[in-house]
């Protein structure tokens, strides 16, 4: 039997990171742990980010630490979908799963900031999903870091068919 992999997604905010989860579910069983849908069980809504206290956010990161860990120690791969944005993130993702004797994956959205930054601009007024206040938005590409090679990265990029990608990596 395969060890379980906890794959874990990075991405600058509009990169498609749900999107691509959600295109992943149809054809993988994987366990799915969501910041945002755990974000949601707390009552908070998308406009919320910046009344959430230190305090609440740390309980629901936990929770998806927690989820995430019981999964992994069940032999159930897991999708986890947050941004990542920091190598110290994705590191304790990857404590967690060694914690647990599984694999890691970090499912890199390799989306150009420009196409971002216009997939925000375009949100802004249609507001197909949530709206990021700009400050929010900025702060996360000064954050931002990249994941590195020795990562163990499976690559998302722009021109990529959806369908084929997570065909030949899952």
């Amino acid at each position: 039997m395969n060890p379980p992999k906890l794959y874990i997604f990075c991405g600058l905010p509009f990169s498609g990171k749900t999107i691509l989860a959600k295109e992943i579910l149809k054809k993988e069983v994987l366990v799915f742990v969501s910041i945002d849908d755990i974000k949601f069980a707390h009552g908070f809504t998308w406009s919320e980010d910046e009344n959430i206290s230190a305090e609440e956010w740390k309980k629901i990161f936990d929770e998806s630490y927690q989820k995430s860990l019981e999964a992994l120690k069940a032999g159930k791969s897991v999708l986890y979908d947050s941004a990542n944005q920091s190598k110290v993130s994705r590191d304790k993702l990857r404590e967690i799963a060694k914690e647990a004797s599984a694999k890691t994956k970090v499912i890199f959205m390799n989306i150009p900031e420009k196409i971002v930054r216009e997939r925000w601009a375009d949100n802004k007024n249609s507001r197909k999903r949530f709206h990021l206040p700009e400050r929010f938005f900025n702060a996360a590409f000064s954050n931002y870091e990249p994941p590195t090679p020795d990562e163990n990265l499976i690559i998302f990029n722009l021109k990529d068919d959806v369908n084929e990608w997570v065909g030949e990596n899952f």
